[in-house]
């Protein structure tokens, strides 16, 4: 299962939770691969720009990019 899947998933969980008190529990993710020159700083960046797409295209998704 790759991490996209595995985010997919999680974020499906989340979001059939029942929780008394609150209607709806709801998670963006972001996803993205790491190569070999990354540094944790440039990592962090890249995901959290993907974390703020998935929020600005309507929340309650994953969002992911694979470098070619």
């Amino acid at each position: 299962m790759d991490a996209v899947q595995v985010a997919e998933k999680l974020r499906e969980s989340i979001a059939s939770l029942k929780i008394e008190e609150v209607k709806t529990v709801t998670i963006s993710l972001g996803v993205s691969e790491a190569v070999a020159t990354d540094t944790p700083a440039t990592l962090f960046k890249q995901l959290d720009d993907k974390l703020y797409h998935a929020k600005e295209a309507g929340k309650n998704r994953v969002i992911y990019s694979v470098r070619g």
